[in-house]
């Protein structure tokens, strides 16, 4: 490439920056939840406590080192850590199927105390080709949310699309609703980010290929994006893989249910039922809601298109009978293993909010 062209082979940063002060505390709560798996307190306040219940843990990305450097690195986990994390759930928890807990809500009974289920998001293809073959291999079961209209058009996530125009950039400077950023500034790069993401996630699917464009064609990243979505096939022969495995809804184009309108609402939740019907044969069974984010409303549309739970925002990480079955809370992965250890005990979040007020 020209010398006159300069390439970012940085980080885009999206990820949000804490300072010292939040950075040690956080440091603080992570060495004391490693701590108390550490020493078996957590093992000792399950058992005291007689507490029960499962955990809920959401994936997304596991691509390789192939597709990894264009997938958004919060939505990432490497497959040696995934693979990892998998083996300590099969030697060391009850690794259980998402219907298999909803059954026991539905039953009114709870789960065994260190219960963990397996979930993922978007569609990955890594799902397929990575994470599926180490789950059927340590016979782990696991539910798959896919965004049936990414999968229809294997188009790939729009947050991977807007950080790899960034980290690929060979242009300096994108304007943005009047305004022109300097990328090169670290500051600037990061505000430039934000906005974007901020104005992507309430679009529609139209106006974010839009969007999208207009960053494209700012920016000139280099080099092509390969295909990170699955497509039916590959859907269907995920399923095959393990009877445990199950497939789930995620919306129809990964919109957020809980900013559209009724209609609008109903007919994402809709087409995404619909699509899981036609594609698989099967009726849908379980919804995972978009960014976590729901309306009582929007749980309405869910049963009302017949799934039997959904998954989003909620206030207690340790799911019981007494949980909302439609508004299911999950956690995201986590890299330190002793604070893994600590949040698949049974004792989290509860011990950690008794000792310090937080979880």
């Amino acid at each position: 490439m020209e010398s006159s062209v300069s390439v970012h082979h940085g980080h885009a940063i999206p990820a949000p920056e804490f300072t010292g002060w939040r950075r040690l505390k956080r440091g603080c709560l992570r060495a004391l939840h490693a701590g108390l798996e550490a020493t078996g307190l957590a093992s000792l306040y399950v058992r005291l406590r007689k507490s029960a219940g499962a955990t809920i843990f959401n994936y997304h990305s596991i691509a390789g080192a192939g597709e990894a450097p264009w997938v958004d690195p919060r939505y990432h986990l490497p497959p040696a850590e995934f693979e990892r994390q998998m083996r300590f759930l099969s030697e060391r928890r009850n690794p259980v199927s998402l219907g298999r807990l909803v059954e026991a809500m539905i039953d009114g009974r709870d789960l065994p105390p260190r219960s963990v289920v397996v979930t993922f998001d978007d569609g990955y293809l890594d799902h397929f080709a990575v994470a599926a073959p180490i789950l059927a291999k340590l016979r782990i079961p696991a539910t798959f949310f896919l965004p049936t209209g990414y999968v229809s058009r294997t188009e790939n996530q729009w947050v991977d699309r807007l950080y790899g125009s960034f980290l690929r950039r060979t242009r300096p400077e994108l304007d943005v609703d009047g305004r022109s950023f300097d990328l090169s500034r670290a500051d600037q790069e990061r505000a430039a980010f934000k906005r974007m993401e901020g104005i992507l996630l309430k679009a529609t699917c139209p106006e974010r290929d839009l969007h999208l464009e207009r960053v494209e064609e700012q920016l000139r990243p280099e080099g092509t994006a390969p295909r990170l979505t699955m497509d039916w096939n590959e859907a269907k022969r995920l399923q095959k893989l393990s009877p445990d495995f199950e497939i789930g809804g995620h919306s129809r184009d990964h919109l957020d249910v809980s900013a559209l309108s009724p209609g609008e609402a109903r007919r994402e939740i809709a087409s995404c039922a619909g699509d899981l019907r036609r594609e698989l044969g099967e009726a849908p069974r379980d919804f995972s809601f978009p960014y976590e984010r729901w309306t009582p409303e929007t749980q309405n549309e869910v049963r009302a298109n017949g799934f039997r739970s959904a998954l989003g925002m909620g206030s207690d990480f340790l799911i019981t009978r007494r949980s909302d079955r439609f508004a299911l809370p999950r956690l995201d992965p986590v890299s330190c293993r002793s604070t893994f250890g600590f949040v698949t005990s049974g004792a989290y979040p509860a011990l950690s909010k008794a000792l310090t007020g937080r979880a």
